[in-house]
């Protein structure tokens, strides 16, 4: 398990670097390597953008699956339904991209829990 803080740009593109050298220790498969990035990019640019303080990212890899928890200071919730926004519009997809590759998400008393399968 390892854990990231997410507090502004340069913390996020650090904390991507990272995490593409831990994941390519343990040898995921080429789909849930590119879905555990989706994943995480989109959580940590949520995080800098939306939490006060920046969020902490822990990712666990399990033989059959990967989870990613996104957690700060104060609770940070996302909407329970995601909607695809219009090709033109600035942002509001990043919810819709980890709800197409992940096989679940909730929000939890701190943040959001998304878990991956490995090797689909």
């Amino acid at each position: 398990m390892r854990r990231y803080s997410i507090t502004d740009g340069v913390s996020l593109r650090d904390a991507l670097s990272q995490l593409h050298q831990d994941l390519l220790l343990v040898g995921l498969d080429e789909s849930c390597f590119f879905r555990c990035k989706l994943v995480f990019s989109e959580l940590a640019s949520n995080a800098a953008k939306h939490m006060p303080r920046g969020g902490e990212i822990k990712v666990e890899l399990f033989e059959e699956r990967v989870e990613i928890v996104l957690s700060g200071e104060k609770p940070f919730r996302l909407p329970e339904i995601s909607n695809c926004s219009p090709v033109y519009a600035e942002s509001g997809r990043g919810l819709y991209l980890i709800d197409s590759v992940c096989q679940s998400r909730e929000n939890t008393a701190n943040g959001v829990k998304v878990v991956l399968i490995r090797n689909r």
